[in-house]
């Protein structure tokens, strides 16, 4: 059950990521700054002080087109709580006007794949140098 969200605070990301060491997926992923032009939200749940994990990322080092990333504790995978944050992530985007939003996804990541065409993301087989896939968001 969710409670809120919020953004997040070190100390919980810290204990969130402690938990999420032996993920297959998982690698450089952006930490919260306070006083960030960034969007970082976290979904608290009243069990699991950290439900997902969610930023939209870019305004602080230029970057052209934003990136949107997602994480979800395996508790709570495949319950709408990363389409929700993904969703509201994407209309914090549209409230500051971006054309689009990119994000990279591991191949193999078949559920996250899943997700992001869901909401509209679309992949064109486009690879970073890593192998992940890049899927873009446009905007109305």
């Amino acid at each position: 059950m969710m409670r809120g969200i919020v953004r997040p605070t070190k100390v919980g990301l810290d204990k969130f990521f402690a938990q999420l060491n032996s993920e297959p997926f998982l690698k450089n992923l952006p930490r919260y700054r306070y006083g960030t032009k960034d969007i970082h939200y976290v979904l608290l749940g009243y069990k699991h002080p950290i439900i997902a994990y969610g930023w939209l990322r870019g305004w602080d080092d230029n970057w052209p087109d934003k990136c949107l990333g997602l994480i979800v504790h395996p508790q709570y995978r495949r319950q709408k709580y990363g389409e929700l944050l993904c969703r509201m992530l994407l209309l914090a985007g549209k409230q500051r006007n971006l054309a689009r939003v990119r994000l990279h996804v591991h191949p193999d990541n078949e559920p996250a794949l899943g997700l992001y065409k869901k909401i509209g993301f679309a992949f064109n087989g486009t690879k970073r140098a890593d192998g992940e896939l890049i899927g873009i968001y446009c905007y109305d």
